[in-house]
C-alpha cells in the first residue's frame, strides 16, 4: 500500500499521484522499472525512485521523459493461497460443497469453449460464403464508410488522450486510408451478404426479440429497461444498430445450424 506522487522536471504529473494505492509488485501495470525499485525498502519512509517513460507512451508530454517519484510504503501485505475446501467454496460463492464449485467452474469452462468454437465455425463458413460471392460495390459506399471509420477512430483516440492526426501524419495518410478503404470494403460485403441471407431465408426481427436485445443492452450499461427503451425513441440509430445486432446475431445462428464443422485435433 503506497503513497506517490510524480514529477517530470519539477513539474507534477496529471494523474501521477494517489494515496494508499495497492500495488502488487509481481504483476505491476506500471512502467517498466517501477515496481523493481520499490523491493527492499521499509515501510514508513519516504523515498524518491527515478523512472523514464516508454517512448510509445499514449500521453505525447510523457512519451521518453525522466521522471521523479516520491513514494512512502504504508503496508506490506503478503498474497497467501487459501486452502481448497468446503469453506473456501461457500465463501466465493455460496456454495454448498468444493464439488459444487469445481461443477461451476467446469460448466463455465465448457460455455466458453463451446463459444469459442461457434465463433471460429462461423468465420470459417461465413469466409466460405465470401470468397464465392460477387457483390458490385460503389466507390461512394466506401468512400462513406471509410469516413465513418476515420471519424470513429478519432474519436477513440481523443478518449486515450492521443494526437490522431499527428498519428495519421507519421504513419503516413494515404497509407492509413488505403488500409482504412480495404476494412470499409470488407465491412460493407459482410452487411450486403448478410442482408441477402436474411431476405432469402425470411431472417427477420420481432418484437421479443427487440425486447430481449433491449433487456440485454440495459444489463450492460446498468440501466433500467425502461430508461433505455426512452433512448431508443429518441434515438433512430439506436434501434437501426440493435435490429442489425439482432439480424446479425440470427444469421449467424441460421449458418450454424444448417452447416457442419470437422474439428481437427
Amino acid at each position: 500500500m503506497i503513497d506517490f506522487e510524480g514529477s517530470v522536471a519539477g513539474e507534477l504529473i496529471q494523474g501521477g499521484a494517489a494515496k494508499n494505492y495497492m500495488l502488487d509488485l509481481g504483476n505491476s501495470t506500471f512502467i517498466p522499472g517501477f515496481a523493481e525499485q520499490l523491493v527492499g525498502k521499509e515501510a514508513g519512509v519516504e523515498f524518491t525512485i527515478n523512472v523514464k517513460f516508454p517512448a510509445e507512451y499514449h500521453d505525447e508530454k510523457l512519451k521518453g521523459a525522466d521522471a521523479e517519484f516520491k513514494i512512502t510504503i504504508n503496508e506490506i501485505k503478503e498474497k497467501k493461497a487459501p486452502e481448497i475446501n468446503d469453506e473456501l467454496a461457500k465463501k466465493v460463492g455460496g456454495f454448498e460443497t468444493l464439488d459444487d464449485l469445481k461443477a461451476d467452474i467446469q460448466k463455465y469452462l465448457d460455455g466458453t469453449v463451446k463459444a469459442e468454437n461457434e465463433k471460429r465455425s462461423y468465420e470459417a463458413i461465413f469466409n466460405k460464403i465470401l470468397e464465392n460471392t460477387e457483390v458490385e460495390i460503389h466507390e461512394e459506399m466506401i468512400d462513406r464508410e471509410a469516413d465513418a471509420i476515420m471519424a470513429d477512430m478519432k474519436m477513440r483516440a481523443a478518449q486515450h488522450g492521443q494526437d490522431f492526426d499527428a498519428t495519421i501524419e507519421k504513419e503516413g495518410k494515404d497509407k492509413v486510408r488505403k488500409e482504412v478503404a480495404g476494412e470499409a470494403l470488407s465491412r460493407i460485403k459482410n452487411s450486403l451478404v448478410i442482408s441477402k441471407i436474411a431476405k432469402d431465408e425470411q431472417i427477420k426481427v420481432e418484437p421479443m426479440d427487440l425486447q430481449a436485445k433491449l433487456q440485454e443492452v440495459a444489463r450492460m450499461y446498468g440501466v433500467d429497461q425502461t430508461t433505455m427503451l426512452k433512448e431508443m425513441y429518441k434515438n433512430v440509430n439506436l434501434i437501426q444498430s440493435l435490429t442489425q445486432q439482432i439480424v446479425s446475431e440470427k444469421v449467424s445462428r441460421f449458418i450454424l445450424d444448417n452447416n457442419k464443422v470437422e474439428y481437427k485435433k
